[in-house]
């Protein structure tokens, strides 16, 4: 893979959607990790349902996100997938879970989604600044899974668009491990992650604590706590080595 795409194209995703608007199938291949990208609904529906099974991971991709999802749901397959999703299923089909979530969606659109966009509304009217609806819903579901799944509010759909300490340490880390797959051998990250190099970006992780819940909270989340090596297990107050 060469960067001659960046001439053209501002990220991978507008390339990849290029790429995939000129196959007349609607799927394209990426040599690296020997990807395939599909937009073809028939194609998304076999994969995720029909044939879920027959389209793991694998362990190229697991390494490459290990380090930020560890063993959690979204980076295992076979068995240990099959496990965390029956608990997946069971707190998230529960109607008290479902209720909670309603409140907390509702309550961000009410008390600040919609109060940003008419914040940003009238300053237009009197040569103010552009909203970037992209980011602003990026903030809107970062928000709500931290509430959802932490208790924590992170605050950054305030009117000044504040970016919060551990939304920015995950969005590096994102960052940080998306670049893995454009090395040119996996060797080269796993390298630099043993030598710890000056030269590699370290991410700054903050540890979440659960206690720490809003008061009167009626649920208290269990599941992500639960999960050998996700986020609550493997963040910590320490700098990791991503790169």
């Amino acid at each position: 893979m060469t960067s001659g795409w960046s001439r053209k194209f501002d990220n991978l995703c507008d390339w990849y959607t290029h790429l995939l608007q000129e196959s007349p199938m609607g799927t394209i291949h990426i040599h690296i990790l020997g990807n395939t990208i599909t937009a073809n609904p028939k194609n998304v529906e076999h994969m995720i349902n029909t044939r879920f099974e027959n389209y793991p991971k694998g362990k190229p991709f697991s390494a490459l996100l290990g380090d930020l999802l560890g063993q959690g749901i979204f980076n295992v397959d076979g068995d240990k997938w099959r496990f965390q999703r029956k608990m997946a299923s069971l707190e998230l089909g529960s109607v008290s879970v479902r209720s909670y979530a309603f409140e907390i969606v509702t309550g961000e659109i009410r008390n600040r989604l919609l109060p940003l966009m008419k914040s940003f509304s009238a300053q237009e009217g009197i040569g103010g600044n552009i909203l970037d609806l992209q980011d602003v819903f990026r903030r809107f579901a970062f928000q709500n899974i931290c509430k959802i799944s932490f208790g924590l509010d992170q605050g950054c759909l305030g009117l000044t668009l504040p970016m919060a300490e551990f939304t920015t340490a995950f969005d590096l880390a994102s960052n940080l491990l998306a670049k893995r797959a454009t090395a040119a051998s996996p060797l080269i990250w796993k390298i630099k992650r043993l030598l710890n190099s000056v030269a590699v970006a370290m991410v700054r992780m903050f540890k979440i604590d659960l206690s720490n819940h809003e008061p009167g909270l009626r649920y208290k989340p269990g599941l992500t706590a639960s999960l050998d090596g996700g986020l609550l297990v493997s963040v910590s107050h320490r700098n990791h080595c991503f790169m």
